[in-house]
This record gives C-alpha cells, sequence and structure tokens, in this order.
C-alpha cells in the first residue's frame, strides 16, 4: 500500500512562527513527503513557496487531507484547496469549517461540504439555498427550525 504524508516546517531564515497566514512564509518553507510502501519509508523534502501550496491545492484540493496542521488552520490555503473540491472541507481546521466564506465556497463546489460545516452555519438561509442549488437533497444538512 502507498501512502503520502506531507508536513511543513520552517527554514531558519525564515524567521516566522505563529498561526494561520503567519506560519507560512512566502518564501523558506520546507513541505515534507513521506512515501509509504510496503516496508519501506521514503522521505522527500522541498522547499515550497505559499504559492506553490496554493496552486497545487487548486489543482487537487483533496490534497488537503495530507497537509500538517498549520495548513489546515491557514484560511487561503483552505479555500484554495474548497474552490476546487468542496469536501476537502472536512480537513480544514475547526475555526475553518465554522467561516461563513469558506463553507459558502465549499457549498458552491459541492453541495455535500455542508456534511462537515459548523452546526451553527447550518441554519444560514443563503448557505443552504447555495447548496439546495447544487442539489435539492442537500436539504438533508439544515438545521431543523
Amino acid at each position: 500500500m502507498l501512502r503520502w504524508f506531507l508536513s511543513v516546517g520552517h527554514l531558519p531564515e525564515a524567521g516566522r512562527t505563529g498561526r494561520g497566514s503567519d506560519c507560512l512564509p512566502e518564501t523558506g518553507t520546507t513541505l515534507t513527503m513521506q512515501r509509504h510502501d510496503n516496508h519501506e519509508t521514503t522521505v522527500f523534502q522541498v522547499i515550497y513557496n505559499r504559492a506553490s501550496i496554493i496552486s497545487w491545492l487548486q489543482q487537487d484540493g483533496m490534497a488537503l487531507q495530507w497537509a500538517a496542521a498549520p495548513l489546515k488552520a491557514d484560511r487561503e490555503i483552505v479555500l484554495a484547496a474548497v474552490q476546487q473540491y468542496g469536501g476537502a472541507l472536512q480537513f480544514a481546521a475547526a475555526p475553518l469549517r465554522a467561516d461563513r466564506e469558506i463553507v459558502l465556497a465549499a457549498v458552491q463546489q459541492d453541495s455535500y461540504a455542508l456534511e462537515h460545516a459548523a452546526e451553527p452555519l447550518l441554519a444560514d438561509r443563503e448557505l443552504m439555498l447555495a447548496a439546495v442549488q447544487q442539489d435539492h437533497d442537500a436539504l438533508e444538512y439544515a438545521a431543523e427550525s
């Protein structure tokens, strides 16, 4: 079985720490990928910049599932992922699953992304209308009122 794992670290010269957008500098981000194939592990370490990661997620939003926690909590990165694949919302950090703009982008791409939205947003009329425009079965996720 072949599996990939991604993690992000910082090169010493990057000099940024923090949460959200601050945790990924524009340059100097190290993307570590571990390939697990049977009993062998191969580690690839590549320096990526923020634009490369966003570009990658715009091509394959599902790749967010393998991202490290700081990436899953980065608003711009999650937005890129859910715009490409709404279901990527399930891999976003909890605060971003409660972010109306993120959830709306996900639902506009895939109505079933509502399944992963924070509960208070399920009572949002505009979100529900966007979901129903994609698929009327999305009403099953609507909050009871």
